[in-house]
C-alpha cells in the first residue's frame, strides 16, 4: 500500500514538472519574441541615426539602453534554457522512479498470488486430510 501511495506521489510530482516546464517554455517563447522586437527596433534607430545627425546623440543613448535590455534579455532566455534542462531532467528521473515502482509492485502483486495460491493449496490439503481423518 505505501508503494501505491509513492507511485500517486510520484505521479503527482510527474504532473507539476509537465506544468513547470510548460510555463518555462511559454516564458521562453514570449522572451524570444520580445527579444526579436526589440531588434528590431535597435536595427531601425541604428537606421534612423545613420539618416538624422540632429538626434544622432539621443538615438546613440536610447540605441545603448536597448541594446542593454537585448543582451540582459539573451541572458535571461540562456538561464531559463538551463531551467528547462534541469526540470526535464528531474522529470526523467521521477519518471524512471514511477517505471522502477511499476516494476517493483507488479513482482509483488505475483509474488502475492503464488503465496495466496500456495495457501488455497494447502488450505485444501488440510481440508482434505480432515475430511479423511
Amino acid at each position: 500500500k505505501s508503494k501505491e501511495l509513492s507511485l500517486e506521489e510520484h505521479s503527482m510530482k510527474c504532473t507539476q514538472l509537465e506544468s513547470v516546464i510548460n510555463n518555462v517554455i511559454t516564458e521562453k517563447e514570449a522572451l524570444e519574441k520580445e527579444l526579436e522586437e526589440l531588434k528590431s527596433h535597435c536595427s531601425k534607430l541604428e537606421e534612423t541615426l545613420a539618416n538624422n545627425s540632429d538626434g544622432s546623440a539621443v538615438l546613440a543613448e536610447e540605441n545603448t539602453r536597448l541594446s542593454e535590455k537585448v543582451g540582459g534579455l539573451g541572458n535571461t532566455v540562456s538561464s531559463l534554457q538551463g531551467d528547462l534542462e534541469r526540470v526535464r531532467a528531474e522529470n526523467n528521473a521521477h519518471i524512471k522512479e514511477v517505471e522502477d515502482l511499476r516494476t517493483q509492485l507488479a513482482t509483488v502483486e505475483k509474488t502475492h498470488a503464488s503465496v495466496f495460491e500456495e495457501m488455497e493449496n494447502s488450505l485444501s490439503e488440510l481440508k482434505h486430510i480432515i475430511e479423511t481423518s
